[in-house]
């Protein structure tokens, strides 16, 4: 029976990798997609969530992250039909629903309960490298359950742990609209928290009559209301970082057009599609961001086929090879996103 009423369609690198999906499901064993920000990986899953919704099996959508699981549950109510239970922060409440998108910790409440676990952004906080929380999603498969594992930015441990040992790896270097990853620009400033820096003044001057938005990113909680300090009057701009309860209700005001950018920390890093959008990071240079939230940061950017471009820009006070790798993986991506239209 089909429950999907997506009106889209796949691309031929996308098809490819979806019957990948479908391939693993037949064959029962674990499966990881490898794709670039802005693939299309949540689409290229629909014909496997389709098959396994008119089969009766119990699915799991599960991401580390709130705002990854509201996004995901906004595509998959708007593309298959049905109740679904969607699962996050402090709910309790549980009744049984064929498909549940949730967190992480919500998973906790299942045991072997899913026989298809689909775990996106697997390389992100707090999953990362946390054996506890990898457990919960073996404890909360059936035991002939299968898992599928999402992400743009896999560690070389989990490409070694789950593609090799355990299944196929997919890889997609090409984003959905077939337009390149926005290249990364690296500008070097003094100290940003007394000063905008020259180029990003210049550039938010034009937001109000370009029509694009922008995020700005910083490193620290205290960055926000500095910098929000900082920026031009006449723009319309709210923060948005982990512990901040408006957070949700800020990010849909942002989605209808009512805010011309949002100041945020890594919370907004993944999972989450704004366009048309520029993006700009505040001291580059600090721990907080690594190569991999670098790009993840960076892939917010040029996600939509009506705007496929866009500018991303790293401000910092020092240079560091996480930049400089990231600046190089996207032009690595690009130039293999093309040989493999070839």
């Amino acid at each position: 029976m089909e429950r999907i009423n997506w009106k889209g369609h796949l691309t031929a690198s996308q098809q490819k990798i979806a019957d990948e999906h479908l391939l693993a499901w037949d064959q029962r064993r674990h499966h990881l997609t490898y794709a670039v920000t802005g693939a299309g990986k949540t689409e290229m899953l629909y014909p496997l969530i389709n098959r396994a919704l008119g089969l009766q099996k119990r699915i799991a959508l599960v991401a580390p992250r709130i705002d990854v699981v509201l996004e995901l549950a906004r595509r998959i109510e708007k593309n298959f039909s049905g109740e679904f239970l969607i699962l996050h922060g402090n709910q309790h409440h549980i009744k049984y629903n064929q498909l549940v998108i949730c967190t992480i910790q919500q998973l906790m409440k299942f045991h072997q309960t899913f026989d298809l676990i689909i775990v996106d952004e697997v390389d992100a906080f707090p999953l990362i490298d946390n054996s506890a929380l990898k457990r919960v999603i073996e404890m909360a498969r059936e035991k002939d359950g299968v898992i599928h594992y999402l992400s743009a930015t896999p560690t070389n441990k989990l490409l070694k742990e789950v593609g090799h040992a355990q299944g196929k790896v997919s890889f997609l270097a090409k984003r959905y609209h077939g337009h390149p990853l926005p290249k990364i620009k690296i500008k070097f400033t003094r100290n940003w928290r007394k000063k905008l820096p020259r180029t990003l003044n210049r550039e938010l001057l034009k937001y109000q009559k370009n029509k694009r938005y922008f995020l700005i990113f910083v490193p620290q909680i205290t960055d926000l209301s500095l910098v929000s300090a900082m920026l031009p009057k006449s723009l319309h701009v709210k923060t948005v970082y982990a512990n901040d309860q408006q957070r949700s209700d800020t990010i849909e005001m942002f989605r209808r057009g009512e805010l011309h950018g949002l100041i945020a920390t890594t919370i907004l890093e993944r999972g989450v599609t704004f366009s048309p959008l520029d993006v700009y990071i505040l001291g580059g240079e600090e721990r907080i961001f690594t190569y991999e939230t670098i790009l993840q940061m960076a892939g917010r950017c040029g996600r939509s086929a009506d705007f496929p471009t866009g500018n991303v820009w790293i401000f910092a006070k020092d240079f560091s090879f996480k930049m400089y790798r990231a600046q190089q993986e996207i032009i690595f991506l690009n130039r293999i996103g093309v040989q493999n239209e070839m």
